[in-house]
């Protein structure tokens, strides 16, 4: 299954701009654990303040996103939908899985989540907040 598409390999090449944003991908690689691929978001001082992370499941079924993230000072201006809008296209054939789980600082709950994710295309897959993206 190809899941790391030559999209993805252009959005990394091409740091695309929103509202003043900067966004690029990135490889990573940390031992026991498979290429992780990550989209980072700076701002125009080139502060890291959003990312997230995507792989192939350990079985290889899957993509998972592992995790977004969001500083609170930048949320609410777009930047979560687009870093999932990437995550997706970077994906195309892939069925991609996530777990929606508030961060600590809780901005959103979990059934806040699931609407956020449910506007990018994901449905319910279980009763563990799982989420899917389901590809023929």
């Amino acid at each position: 299954m190809r899941w790391f598409s030559p999209l993805a390999t252009q959005l990394g090449k091409i740091a695309a701009s929103l509202d003043g944003y900067t966004f690029s991908t990135r490889e990573e690689k940390k031992r026991g654990m498979p290429l992780t691929h990550v989209i980072d978001v700076h701002d125009t001082g080139g502060k890291n303040v959003a990312y997230l992370t995507h792989r192939p499941a350990d079985d290889g079924s899957h993509q998972a996103i592992n995790a977004i993230f969001v500083a609170p000072e930048h949320r609410q201006r777009g930047l979560g939908s687009e870093l999932m809008r990437r995550a997706i296209a970077a994906n195309p054939d892939a069925e991609l899985r996530l777990r929606a789980r508030p961060f600590k600082d809780k901005p959103l709950d979990a059934e806040s989540l699931k609407q956020f994710y449910g506007k990018q295309g994901f449905e319910k897959f279980d009763d563990e907040n799982r989420m899917v993206i389901r590809r023929s």
